[in-house]
């Protein structure tokens, strides 16, 4: 959309409030607000039924027929690495796949009972600030995520996600927890606490918010 496209709307909503800001200064006068991602709250949760012997190294999602940095990090670095996702034979060895699909109750059994939750985003979100809604879903689960760098993380996150710089810090990473269960656990009960606020139910209020004060 052009910047004229942009500020003849009534409100414009970002999922990026790095990008939010942005726009802001390119269309003085609008209404630009971020309403970053979310998650389900009903259907994301710590579940205590996935019980204790989930995959110790998991990413969720498709290559989309090209490599992905953090798989082929986690690759190089012989992670044990499960996958779930579509289009990875080109890519990484068939040990690590696990399944094209998965849904989302058995999403949150995994995302609940994995050590550590490999995340990443697209070359253009991650140099916008556009966050993955896979943070805001790993994390409601208490998951411990590791992440690319990606602007705006700390604003969310503060430090209960962590980023890693390259194939041999993924590898100190996630080694490192994969040896202290105790850490693990309070970094996804701190990335848990984190995303409370950031519920489907709680971007439906900002909406209905915007929404009486046109009306």
């Amino acid at each position: 959309m052009t910047d004229d496209e942009l500020a003849s709307h009534d409100h414009v909503f970002v999922a990026s409030t790095h990008y939010a800001r942005r726009l802001a200064a390119r269309l003085p006068g609008a209404p630009v607000e971020p309403l970053l991602q979310a998650y389900d709250a009903a259907r994301f949760f710590p579940d205590p039924s996935a019980g204790a012997n989930g995959h110790d190294v998991l990413f969720v999602g498709n290559s989309r027929t090209v490599p992905r940095p953090i798989v082929a990090d986690a690759v190089r670095a012989k992670l044990p690495l499960a996958i779930y996702g579509g289009k990875w034979e080109r890519f990484v060895p068939a040990k690590h796949l696990r399944g094209a699909y998965v849904d989302n109750v058995n999403l949150r059994l995994q995302y609940s009972s994995a050590k550590v939750v490999l995340n990443d985003h697209w070359p253009d979100m991650r140099r916008e600030g556009f966050l993955s809604n896979r943070l805001f879903e790993a994390a409601a689960c208490g998951a411990c995520v590791i992440t690319d760098p990606v602007l705006g993380l700390e604003e969310i996150f503060g430090g209960s996600v962590l980023h890693y710089l390259d194939t041999a810090d993924l590898a100190r990473l996630v080694r490192g927890l994969l040896a202290d269960e105790a850490r693990r656990r309070s970094l996804g009960e701190a990335a848990r606490r984190a995303v409370e606020r950031h519920t489907f139910d709680e971007r439906a209020r900002v909406l209905e918010r915007i929404i009486r004060k046109m009306s």
